[in-house]
C-alpha cells in the first residue's frame, strides 16, 4: 500500500514538473533593457535568412526607434523548442547595440533568444513605420 502511494506521488510530481515543458511560455522583450542597449534600429527584409540579399526597408530615427522598441516589448513571444535559423528570415528588426553587436528580431526567431510571435501583431507594428515612409515619398 505504501509502495503504491509512493509511486502515485512520484508520478504526479513527474507530470507536474515535466508538464511545464509542453506549455507555451511567454516571453516579452524588456523595454528598459532594449532602450539602454540599442542605439539604432532598422527595418529590414532578409529573403530566406540570407544576409547577402538583405534589403533595408527603413532606418528609424531616434524617436521612431524608441517607439518601435516600446511596441516590441508589448508583443507576446513564445519559446520554440526546435532549432531556429541562425538569422531569421522575412521582415525583421535589425538592432545596433551600444557594445557594437547587431541583433535581429523577426516573427520566427531572433538572434537574442529562441522565440516566435504572432505574425499579425509583428506586421501591424512594422506597417506603422514602413507605411509612413511610403506616404512621405508620395
Amino acid at each position: 500500500m505504501k509502495k503504491m502511494l509512493f509511486l502515485n506521488v512520484v508520478m504526479v510530481l513527474a507530470l507536474f514538473f515535466l508538464g511545464g515543458c509542453f506549455l507555451d511560455k511567454a516571453r516579452y522583450f524588456s523595454y528598459d533593457e532594449l532602450k539602454n542597449n540599442v542605439e539604432r534600429v532598422e527595418i529590414v527584409e532578409i529573403p530566406g535568412g540570407d544576409l547577402k540579399k538583405m534589403n533595408i526597408l527603413k532606418s528609424l530615427d531616434e524617436e521612431e526607434s524608441d517607439l518601435i522598441l516600446k511596441e516590441l516589448s508589448e508583443i507576446r513571444y513564445t519559446y520554440i523548442w526546435n532549432d531556429p535559423p541562425e538569422i531569421p528570415g522575412g521582415i525583421c528588426l535589425r538592432l545596433y547595440n551600444i557594445d557594437g553587436t547587431v541583433d535581429f528580431i523577426g516573427i520566427y526567431g531572433s538572434t537574442i533568444d529562441r522565440v516566435c510571435c504572432s505574425e499579425t501583431e509583428f506586421m501591424e507594428m512594422i506597417e506603422q513605420f514602413v507605411d509612413l515612409e511610403q506616404e512621405i515619398e508620395n
